[in-house]
């Protein structure tokens, strides 16, 4: 029997619709379409537009229908986390995603830590505060409209929202119930005391399940709409979270072993068992974000590649060139040393001019001014394996093992500058790949479900036959 995979890998600024086969021990994938999206901005406030990416979902599923005759097909989705939508009890949608660039709850962790402490709050979830967090969306919102949140049938994510709109179900999965900060390591559900103290309705969030879950078989509204009501196509529940499911990509995570998802987020980490939750991780604000298999991902979110992609666009506007296959050779000749950025400083959340933005701190902190976009590109790679190499530090005095290696995974995996400058700035080899991480993850998690894959410890050697990686030792 032919089974096919049908994966929806959709990042913060991007997504696509990937078809795959397993022939031979190894993922034969293709990519259906692409399609960027972005924010909308609504009465001053930042919406994701949910209506638009359904659509280009929609539009990638009946295309890879048209490409496979698998007798089964299975549908896995996965995205970025935190953010989510509301529904009613008659199950319409009645709030769309704001998103976590939304400025709305910058001052929001203030307030909630005046009615429970940090303290308990990370003892609770083990998560790090950053002022998008689900805890301060959801507690904003149910202070500003507690009409919307007490009448809410249920809250669901990003991902879980387009499996709803799939197949009806309203579940998560662990990877992605973690990133809100309302759920506990060590219960593995909500956490019923920080909901209590806040006056959160604990009643909208959804059940939790681990990834790696058969959902439901596709709507029949959705089938009849595609024509595709005669095939036997099923919604499965992935490491829903994308970073769950990319590190569940990496082909030998052992002791020993940090990884680096690097997109427009940077998420850098190690995968232990259980929880850490100490005071000095507190201290040091990692998070414990949940895996596959129920692991621990015990990381730290630095921002990513969202600085070259908003100095791209700005680039865009100013009709320079922008193309990475030219920028990439101009960049290995351009010269390091112009400055050093903090990706995660304040002004780079969101600034109208990111060129500009970068501009302005290296004015301010005494540093030499980019001017070309190679110079940019530079400063920012520069940046960001630094960035890396404080994280590493950091890590090293919480990890319940040595650290002697680094596997990058994600669009950064594919800069051979990148990989090259984080081996220099580590001192500790760098394997690079899967570049496609995320969907490579989806994928095999809804094989194992189907039972192609029949133990995982069959993956490692199928993503070797599958992905190129790439070894970068220190210089």
């Amino acid at each position: 029997m032919k089974q096919a995979y049908i994966a929806f890998d959709l990042g913060a600024t991007s997504g696509r619709t990937i078809l795959a086969h397993i022939h031979g021990n190894a993922i034969q994938t293709e990519v259906i379409n692409r399609f960027p999206h972005n924010f909308h901005s609504i009465d001053n406030h930042l919406f994701w537009d949910l209506d638009g990416l359904f659509k280009e979902m929609l539009e990638g599923l009946s295309i890879a229908l048209t490409k496979t005759n698998a007798d089964k097909i299975s549908i896995g989705v996965d995205t970025w986390g935190v953010d989510f939508g509301l529904l009613s009890t008659n199950g319409e949608i009645c709030l769309s995603p704001y998103s976590y660039r939304d400025p709305r709850t910058t001052d929001i962790p203030e307030q909630v830590f005046s009615q429970i402490s940090s303290d308990k709050v990370y003892s609770e979830t083990g998560i790090q505060v950053m002022h998008f967090n689900t805890i301060f969306q959801l507690y904003e919102l149910n202070q500003r409209e507690p009409e919307l949140t007490a009448s809410a049938d249920k809250l669901l994510f990003m991902s879980d929202l387009f499996n709803y709109l799939l197949c009806g179900k309203k579940i998560t999965d662990t990877s992605m119930a973690s990133t809100s900060q309302l759920f506990n390591p060590h219960t593995r559900n909500w956490s019923s005391k920080i909901a209590e103290q806040l006056k959160l309705p604990i009643d909208i969030l959804p059940k939790i399940v681990e990834p790696g879950t058969d959902l439901a078989p596709l709507s029949p509204a959705i089938a009849e709409k595609l024509n595709c009501t005669d095939r036997d196509i099923r919604v499965c529940l992935v490491a829903g979270h994308d970073t769950a499911s990319a590190v569940a990509a990496i082909p030998s995570i052992p002791e020993g072993s940090m990884f680096i998802s690097s997109g427009t987020w940077s998420i850098l980490g190690i995968v232990t068992p259980k929880p850490i939750t100490t005071k000095e991780a507190q201290a040091k604000n990692f998070s414990n974000e949940q895996g596959v298999f129920g692991t621990t991902r015990f990381l730290k979110n630095v921002t990513g590649m969202w600085l070259l992609e908003e100095c791209r666009k700005q680039w865009e506007k100013d009709g320079l060139e922008t193309s990475f296959s030219i920028l990439d050779k101009e960049v290995l000749t351009t010269p390091s040393g112009t400055c050093i950025v903090d990706p995660d400083h304040p002004d780079f959340e969101n600034p109208p001019n990111m060129p500009e933005a970068i501009c302005e701190y290296a004015r301010r902190t005494d540093q030499r001014v980019p001017q070309t976009p190679a110079e940019f590109m530079r400063v920012i790679t520069e940046s960001l394996a630094d960035a890396y190499r404080r994280v590493l530090e950091e890590l090293r005095t919480l990890a319940p093992f040595e650290i002697d290696r680094i596997h990058m995974i994600g669009g950064g995996s594919q800069s051979e500058l990148q990989c090259q400058l984080t081996a220099n700035a580590t001192g500790l080899d760098v394997y690079a790949g899967p570049a496609e991480a995320t969907a490579t993850g989806n994928i095999l998690l809804q094989a194992y479900v189907s039972g192609e894959i029949a133990d995982w410890k069959q993956t490692p050697k199928i993503i070797t036959n599958s992905c190129k990686i790439t070894k970068y030792s220190p210089e």
